[in-house]
């Protein structure tokens, strides 16, 4: 499997001018096979997020060069984040779930530093520190 990556940036003070969930650090939509690590994503709107977002048909009849447009296989991982305001995680405004289970979506083995947002996290909603880690996500990263 053909991997993307996206590693050994700094992305600081991003996404103040978008929508809640669009502005961030680093954000990947509808791309397969993203690797993502060796980042400091600090002082962004948001930290790293990816989008699944509803397409209709195009999925079915118009796949992108790596297979359809989906959410999956994303790896975030050994990475530097700290955001003072909003959240780390994956959204989808589509109906399957997919993109929160068989498709392999995860992080771990990140560094967070987290300021006082109450659910720092989206994964199938906003959670908490707790909630992210009950999912399976981030089990090996640590909380400054």
């Amino acid at each position: 499997m053909l991997f993307r990556s996206i590693r050994n940036n700094t992305a600081e003070g991003n996404g103040f001018r978008t929508g809640e969930w669009l502005g961030g650090g680093i954000r990947v939509s509808l791309s397969p096979n993203v690797e993502i690590y060796g980042n400091t994503v600090r002082n962004n709107n948001n930290g790293i997020t990816a989008l699944y977002s509803r397409r209709d048909s195009v999925d079915t009849w118009c796949p992108g060069p790596d297979g359809q447009h989906q959410l999956k296989n994303l790896w975030v991982h050994d990475n530097i984040i700290i955001m003072p305001t909003g959240q780390t995680g994956v959204a989808t405004n589509a109906a399957s779930s997919l993109v929160f289970g068989s498709w392999n979506n995860r992080f771990d083995r990140n560094t967070y530093t987290i300021g006082n947002t109450a659910k720092p996290f989206e994964w199938k909603g906003d959670r908490t520190a707790a909630e992210w880690r009950s999912y399976g996500q981030d089990t090996h990263s640590t909380w400054k």
